[in-house]
């Protein structure tokens, strides 16, 4: 073979091989933009259903904010002139509220408790029809009112376990609160009943019975009722930021005592007895009574 035939078989044959090389990098390339691209549209995918979910919610809220609304008087601000506009605002506002009030148990996980799970949709809704968001006072306040309604619906059924074990035991205490457990209709939730331990009534009233459960804990004493059941069917929620401090009952009655022994009458309420505790109440538990008595009596709780 001549040498130039050689010649020009050789370059055609790197011809070929740069050829295929240069295919074989764009055939990569392209792979790669193709996963690239079904990457990006799978995301897109999960972010339009995640959208979807968003909005079938949001729409849920607002059928049954307006649900809730019909059975209510209609706002005296309303304009006249454009009444769907004003009720579907209000609505909107409903909703965002509700949005907005469950958030914040994602923003702040420890003021979850347990019994968050019994709440329906129409009870978040009755809950965020008033709340305060432009205070921290006001945040703490809806979550524990959210807490408290929460609470509200385990405690028929634990009176009933309560009343059940009282029958069998002849009033005698049980040993822990979960001794309580066999007597629930059906199953309870552990979690929810570790909530509460077995303590006895400190009130000093007569003819009560000398056992009751009550809450252990809170996420936020200074805001929180404490809730104490008693065999008979009596629950008593007692009210912050005095609930969860040891011997109040005691410390109370000895407050009123002294009020009375200097000026001759009953006294009208705790501003009247705060001079009069001994040991005193902590400065942080005398400015929260005023502000939760001043928020009562402005209907903000």
């Amino acid at each position: 073979m001549k040498a130039s035939r050689k010649l020009g078989l050789g370059l055609l044959l790197l011809a070929l091989a740069a050829t295929a090389t240069y295919e074989a990098r764009m055939l990569r390339r392209q792979r790669g933009e193709l996963h690239a691209s079904r990457t990006e549209v799978t995301a897109l995918e999960r972010d339009v259903a995640t959208a979807r979910r968003a909005y079938a919610a949001h729409a849920a809220e607002l059928k049954l904010a307006e649900t809730q609304l019909a059975t209510l008087p209609g706002p005296a601000t309303a304009d006249a002139s454009t009444p769907e506009r004003a009720r579907r605002a209000e609505l909107e506002a409903w909703a965002g509220r509700t949005v907005r009030l469950k958030r914040l148990f994602d923003e702040r996980p420890d003021q979850r408790i347990p019994e968050l799970k019994l709440l329906s949709d129409a009870e978040w809704l009755q809950l965020s029809r008033r709340i305060d968001f432009e205070s921290e006072n006001g945040l703490r306040t809806a979550l524990a009112a959210v807490r408290d309604l929460a609470k509200r619906g385990f405690h028929y059924a634990l009176g009933k376990a309560i009343d059940r074990f009282n029958a069998e035991s002849g009033g005698k205490p049980p040993a822990t609160i979960l001794a309580l457990a066999p007597y629930f209709e059906g199953t309870v939730d552990l979690a929810i009943l570790q909530r509460y331990a077995i303590g006895r009534d400190e009130s000093g009233r007569k003819n009560t019975p000398a056992w009751l459960a009550r809450e252990a804990a809170t996420p936020d004493p200074d805001f929180d009722t404490r809730a104490e059941l008693l065999p008979g069917g009596t629950t008593r929620n007692r009210n912050p930021p005095l609930a969860w401090t040891d011997n109040m009952n005691e410390r109370t009655r000895r407050a009123t005592t002294a009020f009375q022994q200097q000026h001759g009458r009953p006294p009208t309420g705790y501003p009247d007895l705060l001079p009069f505790f001994d040991p005193p109440l902590t400065p942080k538990q005398a400015e929260l009574i005023l502000i939760q008595l001043r928020d009562r009596e402005a209907g903000k709780l």
